[in-house]
């Protein structure tokens, strides 16, 4: 099941940007943050994160909490990482001028499209839709992977959108099919977020790290090479489902 405003939006998407890191450092990868600073900086410190370390983000970044602007900046900075995600690529869409299929005019994203740095702006632009991780057989991307396809054969509205598999189709929708992790047999592990309702998704071949906490819940990541999962509680409930 794919609505029409699904299959419009697929045909705006931009060609899937891949990049690849070859690395050997300690990675910590971080859920959605959701402009939730405070407890950005908090994990970061329980997890000893250090300067030598490489710090990646599944994705929505930005909107819903209460610093979306820090959490960009804190990014912007060398062995930090970050895969584009729904909302990101939702205020993107006002700077490029595709403001039909159901924009809200008087959203966050176009506050936010407006009130962000040229340089932030030009951040989020460049963001990639996958990060590739060879040493560790990992691939980040914010929502998931078609599992019928080659990863680098997927549409990159799928990998920030995606939840189910209907009827061999990819779906936003939770209620109709089954959810792609539990067709998807590698080779390639996949982290990713999206799905705050379900919280922590491990399973053999995938890793899901969006834990809630814009909502109120926790803010988790997962350390490689142990694939130790920490997580912090949020300071306040900043927004609802």
């Amino acid at each position: 099941i794919m609505s029409l405003k699904d299959k419009e939006l697929k045909k705006i998407a931009e060609p899937l940007r891949q990049q690849t890191l070859d690395i050997n450092n300690r990675i910590i990868i971080v859920g959605d943050i959701h402009g939730c600073y405070d407890e950005l900086l908090e994990l970061m410190e329980k997890v000893d994160y250090n300067e030598t370390d490489v710090l990646i983000s599944v994705g929505d970044i930005v909107a819903k909490g209460p610093k979306t602007s820090e959490v960009i900046d804190y990014f912007m900075h060398e062995n930090r990482y970050c895969v584009m995600g729904n909302h990101e690529w939702t205020v993107l869409r006002f700077i490029n001028n595709q403001n039909s299929y159901k924009l809200k005019k008087h959203s966050e994203h176009k506050k936010l499209s407006t009130n962000l740095r040229d340089d932030q702006l030009a951040y989020l632009q460049n963001l990639p839709h996958t990060l590739h991780i060879p040493t560790y057989n990992l691939v980040i991307v914010h929502a998931g992977v078609d599992p019928n396809k080659n990863i680098h054969d997927n549409n990159s509205y799928d990998v920030m959108h995606i939840r189910n598999i209907f009827d061999g189709v990819t779906t936003e929708l939770t209620d109709k099919g089954v959810q792609w992790t539990t067709e998807w047999n590698g080779p390639e592990f996949i982290v990713f977020g999206h799905d705050a309702k379900k919280r922590i998704q491990d399973t053999e071949h995938a890793l899901g790290l969006d834990t809630a906490c814009v909502y109120g819940e926790r803010l988790s990541c997962v350390i490689y090479p142990d694939k130790q999962i920490v997580s912090v509680e949020a300071k306040k409930r900043y927004s609802y489902i």
